[in-house]
């Protein structure tokens, strides 16, 4: 069976849109965009139109059954990396990615991200690590120098993927991204 507002919903979440996001690029109110996705209302062929321009998907995927939407969610699902940092600080926006409020800590996600593409980032210190690793399948862990007498202690916890920063690797990341601005 198909559901339009589930698909919407999917295909939003994919593009990292808030309801708001989308509704402001649709030119409808916040309240329109969830009675869609709660199939409360069905939005118009124009909208449908719209949607799929928005959210860079075809009609046909916006309409059609649910099993295929979920192949498309899993095959687009990015991966996720954590940043192993001494400290940070910690953003109001608790959404994956967007955990840092110093400039420091957000900009060197920002380098991690241009450099590794398909790994969404956000940093972790060890105190977190145990609730974060609870509630994400983490593919990869970057260790920052300052931390790195914790690889231990990390390695027990975590038996993925890690790469930990010399002290050069890590000014190189910084400095790259702002020689090129």
């Amino acid at each position: 069976m198909t559901d339009i507002g589930a698909n919407i919903q999917v295909y939003r979440k994919l593009k990292k849109m808030t309801q708001n996001d989308l509704a402001e690029k649709m030119h409808v109110s916040r309240q329109t965009i969830s009675k869609w996705e709660l199939n409360k209302s069905t939005p118009t062929i124009d909208y449908l139109i719209q949607l799929s321009q928005e959210l860079k998907v075809t009609l046909d995927q916006l309409i059609t059954s649910q099993k295929i939407v979920e192949k498309d969610r899993k095959e687009n699902i990015m991966k996720k990396g954590l940043l192993f940092v001494q400290n940070y600080t910690p953003s109001n926006d608790t959404t994956w990615g967007n955990e840092a409020k110093d400039y420091g800590t957000r900009d060197f996600l920002a380098n991690l991200a241009h450099d590794y593409p398909e790994i969404s980032w956000r940093p972790v210190r060890f105190n977190e690590l145990d609730a974060v690793l609870a509630k994400a399948q983490i593919d990869f862990i970057v260790v920052t120098p300052a931390v790195e007498r914790l690889l231990n202690q990390l390695q027990e916890k975590y038996s993925g993927k890690i790469r930990v920063l010399k002290p050069n690797e890590y000014a190189q990341i910084t400095l790259n991204r702002i020689l090129e601005k």
